[in-house]
């Protein structure tokens, strides 16, 4: 004949409660360490897809903001090329204006000289030197349009479109007959300069522009990105405080609930030793 020991109804119920216990404190341990409330579907489902859902779209918010960051470099690109390309512009008027100050020849065709390497290093600076990435808004090359979205579906958008900066607008002529024409031939690659340099003026303003926009579509993003964190952070984010006051009670709770097994246990061992 055998004979079975079985746990008194406090040993089950005191179990059962530190069973219980064990696991909110294993909870309030995971959101203490994730700072998390909602770690899972399994905690609030409402909250976590709904979180879930507004850092996706932070995410999105996020690459279209570095796009724009980098279309702003290309633009940035051509407005730092423009002012190199002015300076040079203006040297090259100084030279047309000492070529026109003198007679002697040997000077003339060394200021036309100067004037003409001044020349290239401009066609050099920029359709050469403009590129960011691929892209140089002063090219006389096709494709090299900037289009940036300011969404995710692309129905707010701009399109920068490139300027052929190879025309007689942008870049005047090589000059070839200063020292046997001087006075038509300086004057009119004096007055090519300086034209040259409103023109790049003008580009200039419309690209600032174009910059300007960028940055508040970019600084907005940033807003409108920080708006999505937050929202999804304030249905998942755990109560610090408040958790780790919970855990101290519960850690408490733990104590006492291990107290009273062990003097359930002792009683009944005291019981058992009644029939020794």
């Amino acid at each position: 004949m055998s004979s079975a020991v079985s746990l008194t109804s406090a040993m089950q119920a005191n179990l059962f409660s530190l069973d219980t216990i064990n696991g909110q404190i294993q909870t309030a341990q995971e959101d203490l360490s994730t700072g998390k409330a909602v770690n899972s579907a399994s905690d609030n489902a409402t909250a976590f897809f709904e979180a879930q859902s507004a850092t996706n779209e932070a995410s999105q918010l996020g690459n279209l903001k570095d796009a724009m960051g980098q279309g702003l470099q290309v633009v940035q690109t051509a407005l730092t090329t423009i002012s190199s390309a002015t300076s040079l512009l203006q040297q090259m008027q100084s030279l047309a204006q000492q070529a026109e100050s003198t007679t002697n020849t040997t000077q003339i065709t060394n200021l036309q000289t100067q004037f003409n390497q001044l020349q290239g290093q401009l066609n050099e600076l920029t359709q050469n030197d403009a590129n960011y990435q691929g892209t140089n808004l002063l090219s006389g090359v096709a494709g090299n349009n900037l289009v940036i979205n300011f969404n995710a579906d692309g129905t707010s958008t701009i399109t920068i479109s490139a300027t052929d900066t190879t025309t007689a607008t942008y870049q005047p002529a090589a000059a070839t007959t200063w020292a046997t024409a001087p006075t038509t031939a300086i004057q009119a690659s004096e007055t090519a300069a300086s034209a040259a340099v409103t023109a790049y003026n003008g580009l200039s303003q419309t690209l600032g522009s174009y910059s300007a926009l960028i940055t508040t579509r970019q600084n907005f993003t940033t807003q409108l990105q920080n708006i999505f964190t937050t929202g999804a952070n304030n249905l998942t984010n755990a109560d610090l405080n408040q958790e780790s006051a919970d855990l101290l009670a519960l850690q408490t709770q733990q104590g006492l609930s291990i107290s009273a097994l062990s003097i359930a246990n002792q009683s009944n061992q005291s019981i058992l030793r009644l029939f020794q």
